[in-house]
């Protein structure tokens, strides 16, 4: 997983939620990227045999605004993007997680991914993925999705908060 970086997003509204949400990180996700970068305003975060790296920047930046910062300190060209409350129930399928990954590597075309469970049926065929119904209600959904950091880049506005950035695409 040395392609990928994961970034958690968090607010410190929600910081209850980082407990159990690594928690589950830890015993369900073997094979996770060494780099784990948590967005939040103020929130640091420290669990045993995680190398979470705290990204904070203050009640004054808008959720945009974070992650652009924090994608500024990400080297790796994919990028996870979960949500603190996005709890893993059960075993990653890295083998579904690495065929995304090498999609998104033969076809620059592809800027995300989403990795949630019921999609994973509609992943295999991949000229389709496009038309299976990723796009439902919005055009992009802040679940948990591999992204290409440089199409990431292209679709923040730093005025943006989460809810603007699904609705704004």
């Amino acid at each position: 997983m040395e392609e990928i970086s994961l970034i958690v997003c968090t607010s410190d509204a929600r910081k209850t939620a980082l407990k159990p949400y690594f928690s589950l990180l830890s015993k369900y996700w073997k094979e996770r990227p060494d780099n784990i970068y948590l967005v939040s305003e103020t929130v640091q975060y420290h669990h045993e045999g995680l190398n979470i790296i705290n990204c904070n920047y203050g009640k004054e930046h808008t959720w945009s605004e974070r992650l652009l910062k924090t994608l500024e300190k990400i080297d790796t060209e994919f990028i996870i993007i979960s949500l603190e409350d996005y709890f893993l129930l059960g075993e990653v399928k890295q083998d579904k997680l690495e065929k995304c990954l090498t999609y998104m590597q033969e076809d620059e075309k592809i800027a995300s991914i989403r990795l949630l469970w019921q999609y994973y049926d509609k992943v295999e065929p991949y000229k389709n993925l496009s038309d299976e119904g990723f796009f439902r209600v919005r055009r992009i959904e802040t679940q948990v999705a591999l992204w290409r950091k440089k199409a990431l880049l292209e679709f923040l506005d730093a005025s943006e908060n989460a809810w603007d950035f699904e609705i704004n695409a």
